[in-house]
């Protein structure tokens, strides 16, 4: 009791925080509510380093919203749909993904990076784009690196057919880093058959091969996006 008491005393004769003064403090501080609905967990990369990320899908003032952190690059947010009613309502269509006949690939790594079509994949091809001398007006919702939503990719059904018998999201092939490591090998492969033909030998190509394990800092692969997309402020 003693100690109860001498403890009081010395709270209430401390001249650096009144006890009336933090008591109406106490009192003024109120709860709020957050300026967006939090919608959905997802996936998504970091659009600096293409690291694998956790994303938050966000509602507000009638728009859809990705924000996401990276560890190294800080906070991002940018517009995913302009209106977010059609974007909830949307989700009554969805139904369940027609499974591929066959897989090209195992899962080692984990979505995004064992496109082939691996086990993970939600949706057969419905639409095969080859990936060298085509032009083609398309239609439909564009993930960049600041929206990539794994959600989406593991449902989409449009896919890059690569020479060795890969099948690559179209999303995944523009923003994870599939195009630029396919084009160097396409590339380099092209030079090789070209060589075994003038040294009449027979040419017979290494399948291709897709690595995430070590992309340098600031490498073509991290920054080479097809478009900048809706970004909105980076926090660091």
């Amino acid at each position: 009791m003693d100690n109860q008491l001498n403890l009081s005393a010395h709270v209430n004769s401390s001249p650096d925080i009144p006890v009336a003064a933090s008591v109406t403090a106490q009192k003024t501080r109120q709860k709020k509510d957050a300026d967006y609905v939090f919608l959905e967990l997802t996936r998504s990369i970091c659009p600096e380093c293409r690291r694998v990320i956790d994303a938050h899908i966000l509602l507000r003032n009638n728009k859809v919203y990705m924000r996401k952190r990276c560890p190294e690059h800080g906070t991002f947010e940018g517009l995913v749909y302009g209106d977010a009613q059609a974007y909830v309502s949307a989700t009554r269509f969805n139904k369940p993904g027609t499974i591929p006949l066959t897989y090209s690939t195992d899962i080692e790594q984990g979505c995004p990076h064992d496109c082939g079509l691996c086990p993970d994949h939600q949706q057969h091809t419905c639409l095969g784009i080859f990936a060298r001398n085509i032009f083609m007006v398309m239609l439909q919702d564009f993930m960049d690196p600041w929206t990539f939503n794994q959600k989406n990719l593991m449902k989409c059904c449009k896919e890059i057919l690569l020479p060795d018998g890969k099948q690559i999201p179209f999303c995944a092939y523009n923003n994870v880093g599939y195009r630029e490591q396919a084009r160097t090998q396409l590339q380099a492969r092209e030079r090789q058959r070209i060589q075994a033909k003038r040294a009449g030998v027979p040419f017979v190509s290494e399948p291709l091969h897709f690595s995430f394990t070590s992309v340098p800092k600031n490498s073509p692969s991290q920054v080479t996006v097809a478009a900048k997309g809706p970004a909105y402020e980076q926090q660091a």
